[in-house]
């Protein structure tokens, strides 16, 4: 009998939703709201209930979002870190001697380890101890040692309070994520420097899986300083620098640890859209399932008889079970991997009990455990990603070639290629099924994860066919081998033949991970990895999406039956999925559009700077982007870029930049290259770093886009009466050796209003440049030249300007004290109102009209200056 491609949800499922709308609610209250007016919408609907329990069905839904918002917000108030009142010591940003338990010990890319530290307390010099309320998250460069989860360690550090930025009225996600873990503080520290010493040993457990770790990280140096002999002298942290990226990916495939891996190869997973497969997750746990089933073939193929007493598909539920708990072992038991190994946990239990169609109950089961015992976990990232992936997979399968339904017209390989005859080429016939149906799997899932990509990581899956030959390979030739290696190292070391064997078969493993590797770099190299900005959707964009989504497939699940008319209910639900998916970014792009006023807003992008002007008509122009000195972490694409296209088109009249020093330029790089930028404007002083210098060159050229020097008395316009006024360098200024005098500096006018001065990083010699200069300096609005440091003090200069407010940008804690003393001593006298980015976020000013007052506003208060 044919079965139905789409199976109504149980009870039990649609009040799971009803309580995961709940949890969702103290963290976005309007969102699990409209979570549960769909679902009581679709109670309402069904014509499966009789009114009686379709009451019944409504009540207990909303009772149960009643129990789900105050049981998560209940575990909000007990989880979250308190963060109102810092110790006093914290402020005066010196280090301390610091001890704790490692609650959490994950390898990164970059040579780099992420500790969470519990229990965390100060030693003085005195010798008394001192508890610190919260958690704490250092990131160690080069560590001495990498120790076990459970682990107590000491060491020397400087904390900061945790903070992300604040650009947005509902932040980054970074913040809340890590105060929902109970972490307050946040750390740095380099090599030796932290002066760190164990103090305890970590967990049975986890110790054996160090153990392994250390087997795997020397096989795969032993490999390297075969490849390279003039490291075979050298000390251990020298030999690691021989690890290729093959055998980096290896360790990150079999463990989890991405220790090894470097900032250009995270990049170019980046842009083939294969980034996921060097996090552990759902895919690395479907391989191992995998696994299991060929060992049961493999068992049966050995011992036939084995089947009589257990099946073959209870046997490969069994066996995958068992590999993927040993997994999320190995795997250092992130969040991600053990969801990930839940899900499959059901699905194998299912199995076991005969079900047929497991995907949706094993999906649902998983979610009510996870959901349950933590229900913050709704918020997840990488919990809703999974969540959305295996759910686009279970609605996806009744429709792949080869599957039986009602009516199915869909067209299958074999009626597509009827040359492969059943019985002349079968093997052709299930390759081409089998390729088939993984590009539509493939393609679901993008497809069900859109939304949720494009918010948090800016960009579109545009590569579909290196997942559909990239995946094929790691699970069926580079995992199987991987974990063959994994199974000789996990002997006994004294056993020297199979430690050997095992040597060479992840040799093999990584020699094909660096082929791979290098043929991703070859196509990039060729632009078959085009990078690229897009509007990205608030969250009732997501639930629209997601909406007509349901209503498509409803329409193919008719369409197989021979019905091609939907009813009015779901038309209606279709309307308005669509009204949710397009109505705010319209909104907002008609709301640009009829923008009148001018503003200029200060980013908090950390200890940098980086400033967006908007004129009316919505146009826009970027003055610097920011930046730090990390090859892992991006101003430009993860700060100023995300803001920029919060419902809005990735469009810029102009791009500029002060001056050439990365905390100015290098956020800057990535708007240039994925926005579409009407021009470049910059001063005629060089850029500092070579690196940066190359990569704004390469993308001048290849954007072709136009640049323009810019010098004291030119005028930029960005729109119609809104200009740009030039006032420093003059063409015959010479800056010497100071790149901050050869800033930039701007005076934004509206119709001759004069209304911010925007001076880069200027010092002495510059600013009395502008001074001496005669020209018009006064502004309502001071940017505070090189942060508000000291060397930019200047009383003349001041009185010239006759600011009505100063905004500095600048880093909490920085470790340059900016603004400095002296500037705000001098905005002090002035009587100046003094802003920060570290203390209030990003700093809107806004002139409605020419002649009116600015009004100010930031992420936590709205004011105006009288």
């Amino acid at each position: 009998m044919d079965r139905p491609a789409l199976v109504p949800l149980l009870g039990w499922q649609q009040l799971l939703l009803a309580a995961l709308a709940g949890f969702l609610a103290p963290s976005s209250l309007w969102a699990g709201v409209l979570g549960l007016v769909v679902l009581l919408w679709f109670i309402a609907g069904s014509r499966g209930m009789g009114r009686g329990r379709r009451l019944a069905m409504t009540v207990g839904a909303v009772c149960v979002f009643g129990f789900g918002w105050l049981w998560a917000g209940h575990v909000q108030n007990m989880r979250t870190a308190d963060v109102s009142a810092p110790p006093a010591w914290l402020e005066a940003g010196e280090k301390v001697r610091v001890r704790g338990r490692i609650a959490e010990a994950v390898t990164r890319p970059g040579l780099r380890l992420r500790l969470v530290l519990q229990d965390v307390e100060r030693i003085h010099e005195d010798g008394r101890i001192e508890p610190v309320s919260g958690g704490l998250r250092w990131t160690w460069i080069n560590p001495d040692v990498i120790p076990a989860q459970g682990a107590g360690i000491e060491a020397t550090l400087k904390l900061r309070p945790l903070s992300g930025f604040a650009n947005d009225p509902d932040g980054d996600g970074y913040e809340a994520y890590w105060r929902n873990r109970g972490v307050a503080y946040t750390s740095f520290a380099v090599g030796e420097r932290a002066e760190a010493r164990l103090l305890s040993r970590g967990e049975a457990l986890w110790e054996t899986r160090l153990a392994v770790r250390e087997k795997v990280f020397r096989h795969l140096i032993a490999r390297g300083v075969r490849d390279d002999e003039r490291t075979a002298g050298a000390g251990y942290p020298a030999r690691q620098s021989v690890v290729s990226q093959g055998g980096a990916m290896t360790a990150a495939l079999l463990l989890g640890e991405r220790y090894f891996l470097d900032a250009s190869t995270m990049e170019l997973m980046g842009r083939a859209d294969l980034r996921h497969t060097v996090a552990l997750s759902g895919l690395h746990v479907a391989c191992m399932a995998l696994i299991g089933v060929v060992l049961a073939w493999l068992v049966g193929f050995v011992h036939p008889s084995v089947y009589l007493k257990v099946p073959r598909p209870r046997l490969a539920a069994l066996l995958a079970c068992v590999l993927a708990i040993v997994y999320v072992w190995l795997g250092g038991g992130s969040p991600s991997l053990v969801r990930a190994s839940v899900m499959f946990l059901f699905f194998g239990v299912l199995l076991w009990m005969g079900r047929r169609s497991v995907i949706m109950d094993g999906l649902f089961l998983a979610l009510a455990v996870i959901c349950i015992a933590s229900p913050l976990s709704v918020t997840d990232l990488r919990l809703v990603l999974s969540a959305a992936s295996v759910a686009g997979i279970a609605c996806i399968v009744p429709f792949l070639p080869g599957q039986a339904g009602r009516g199915n017209t869909a067209p299958s390989v074999s009626s597509a290629t009827p040359s492969l005859g059943s019985t002349a080429f079968p093997w052709a016939r299930r390759l081409g099924r089998y390729l088939l149906g993984f590009m539509i799997v493939t393609l679901a899932v993008h497809v069900a994860t859109m939304p949720i990509r494009i918010w948090f990581f800016g960009d579109v899956p545009v590569n579909p066919l290196g997942n559909a030959v990239w995946l094929p390979l790691l699970g069926t030739v580079v995992m199987p081998l991987l974990v063959v290696g994994l199974g000789l190292t996990l002997l006994p070391w004294s056993w020297t033949l199979a430690q050997t064997a095992a040597e060479r078969v992840l040799d093999l493993g990584a020699s094909i991970l660096d082929a791979m590797i290098g043929g991703l770099a070859w196509l990039d190299r060729l632009g078959a990895f085009p990078e690229m900005a897009v509007l990205r959707p608030t969250w009732p964009s997501w639930a629209g999406w997601w909406m007509v989504l349901v209503v498509a497939l409803l329409w193919l699940d008719r369409r197989r039956s021979g019905r091609d008319r939907l009813p009015r209910g779901w038309q209606a639900l279709a309307c308005a999925g669509l009204l949710l998916l397009v109505g705010p970014p319209a909104l907002a792009g008609v709301e640009a559009a009829r923008y009148k006023a001018v503003s200029l807003t200060v980013l908090d992008v950390g200890q940098g700077q980086s400033l967006l002007i908007e004129g009316p008509g919505g146009v826009r122009a970027l003055f610097d982007g920011g930046g730090f000195r990390s090859e892992f972490f991006d101003a430009g694409e993860h700060v100023v870029s995300p803001h920029l296209t919060r419902n809005r088109l990735p469009h810029l009249r102009f791009a500029m930049v002060s001056h050439g020093h990365t905390d100015h330029l290098k956020g800057l790089l990535h708007p240039l290259s994925a926005f579409r930028v009407g021009g470049f404007v910059r001063s005629d002083g060089p850029v500092s770093s070579r690196q940066e210098r190359e990569q704004l060159a390469a993308i001048l050229e290849k954007r072709k886009l136009p640049v323009r020097i810019a010098y004291a008395g030119d005028v930029i316009e960005l729109s119609e009466g809104v200009t740009f006024d030039v006032v420093h360098p003059g063409r015959e200024f010479d800056s010497g050796s100071s790149l901050n005098d050869s800033s930039l500096a701007l005076r934004l006018m509206w119709h001759g209003r004069p209304l911010a001065l925007m001076a880069g990083d200027v010092e002495t010699k510059a600013i009395r440049a502008m001074v001496d200069s005669g020209r018009d300096l006064a502004a309502d609005i001071l940017v505070a030249p090189h942060h508000g440091g000291k060397s930019s003090v200047d009383v003349d200069f001041y009185g010239a300007v006759k600011p009505r407010l100063a905004v500095a940008s600048v880093g909490r804690l920085n470790q340059w004290n900016l603004p400095s003393e002296e500037f705000v001593s001098a905005m002090r006298q002035l009587d100046v109102p003094l802003y920060t980015t570290a203390e209030h976020g990003a700093v809107t000013i806004t002139w409605s009209t020419p002649d009116s007052d600015p009004i100010i506003q930031t992420i936590r208060s709205e004011a105006s200056i009288e």
